[in-house]
């Protein structure tokens, strides 16, 4: 939901005033404008936020693990305990081995299958999408259409009360369940097994950040360049068709599947854990959301600002970075806000990669790193103790604060200024 919400408000941002105001100039209601001109106009950038949502959703392990029951059994009913792919994976991979751990590699191939099925129909939907643009608009009543406006308005504060009172749900049970064992203590010491004289979680919070800020540099310039290249050097076809299909199929890879392939790839020649290949999957799963939001903010911005500024002398690459990639500054914070809060609560590929441990990280490049997710799933499904929980709900309270103040910090940095007359 907050991702399709996100991208969607951003495309709606973008779209020129004048297509808006030649529609309202036409007589057309306000359901008419946005459906038959501004979303049309930004198609690519809807569906791209609605597979954003989709990959997230398919290749969530952790949120499914804790409802779902984990029972092999073939369920009789949507009520009944269940499995799924991600889950297994998750709950059978540390200690499988042999026979039994090719088999869960067959599974991770079946649901790479099942992405790239939902990436080809996807695009398919576009092309069908596209063709359809067309179309005239057909003759309606008056009164139908004031009655259907109407009705977009009512559904509109609808969806708008029920996504602000699921996140102040979320929000009031995270607290009142973490602000039991929120002490200055917590965030000095480091985490530990039940019985010590103290516990903590400052160096989960500390390998946290260190995680994420290493995914980030890895992922954030070339995940910008690679967007800039797909939405401004479009003489290039073939290379931007290879590089947008490649970032197509990262987008709904599953996170778990990341976290094997990083494992296979550094941790099995390695022989160790460590922060660094913890970064490296969440850059992973960070590159294809940054590129996406990239390039469909950047074709949004009209062709206008690219032809004045050429028209001034400056060179392409100056036009693109100071006058395209400006005008579409929060939007491509947007995409760098989304990748962040999705690799933010990753548990899967850390288990595979980063692991957890009870001290704070002193070898960020050869050795386990704690970080909050892990502790969380350790301390909240693997603990049979009130205390450990309490912990956990504690951690989950500071990474939902972590991430809040983040996007809160930045939208005010990042705001538009404006001026007077």
């Amino acid at each position: 939901l907050p991702y399709i919400c996100a991208v969607l408000r951003d495309v709606l941002q973008m779209t020129p005033p004048v297509l808006k105001e030649a529609a309202y100039g036409i007589g057309c209601t306000k359901l008419e404008a946005n459906k038959d001109i501004i979303l049309r106009y930004g198609i690519r950038g809807v569906l791209g936020g609605i597979f954003i949502g989709l990959g997230r959703a398919l290749g969530e392990t952790m949120a499914v693990l804790f409802v779902i029951g984990n029972m092999m059994n073939m369920p009789k009913g949507i009520f009944d305990s269940a499995t799924t792919i991600s889950s297994t994976l998750a709950n059978n991979f540390a200690e499988a081995d042999g026979l039994q751990r090719s088999v869960l590699f067959a599974l991770g191939v079946i649901l790479l299958l099942m992405c790239l099925g939902i990436q080809i129909t996807s695009q398919y939907f576009l092309h069908v999408t596209k063709a359809k643009r067309g179309e005239k608009m057909k003759q309606r009543s008056l009164l139908w259409r004031k009655i259907k406006n109407h009705l977009l308005n009512f559904f509109s504060i609808l969806a708008i009360v029920f996504a602000i009172s699921v996140m102040l749900w979320v929000i009031c049970v995270v607290i009142s369940y973490g602000k039991d064992a929120l002490t200055p203590s917590l965030f000095v010491n480091c985490s530990a097994p039940y019985g010590s004289m103290t516990y903590g979680i400052g160096n989960a919070i500390v390998g946290t950040l260190l995680i994420t800020l290493g995914a980030a540099v890895i992922a954030v310039p070339p995940a910008l360049l690679a967007g800039i290249f797909l939405s401004e050097y479009k003489e290039y076809r073939r290379i931007g068709n290879a590089i947008r299909f490649a970032s197509n199929i990262l987008m709904g890879m599953p996170s778990i599947l990341v976290g094997l392939f990083v494992y296979m790839l550094i941790v099995v020649p390695t022989g160790k854990f460590s922060g660094f290949a913890g970064s490296i999957a969440l850059a992973i799963l960070m590159f294809p959301v940054i590129v996406q939001t990239t390039e469909n903010m950047l074709a949004m911005v009209p062709n206008t600002l690219r032809e004045s500024a050429l028209a001034l002398g400056m060179t392409r690459m100056r036009a693109t970075l100071y006058i395209v990639c400006r005008s579409a500054k929060n939007s491509l914070l947007t995409g760098i806000l989304l990748s962040l809060s999705r690799v933010s609560g990753e548990t899967a590929p850390l288990l595979f990669t980063a692991m957890f441990a009870d001290s704070f990280p002193t070898g960020y490049f050869t050795q386990p790193t704690a970080n909050l997710p892990v502790l969380i799933t350790e301390y909240a499904t693997n603990s049979p103790f009130e205390v450990m929980h309490q912990i956990g709900w504690s951690a989950a309270l500071v990474v939902m604060m972590m991430v809040l103040l983040v996007n809160i910090t930045v939208r005010i940095f990042f705001r538009e200024k404006k001026y007077g007359n």
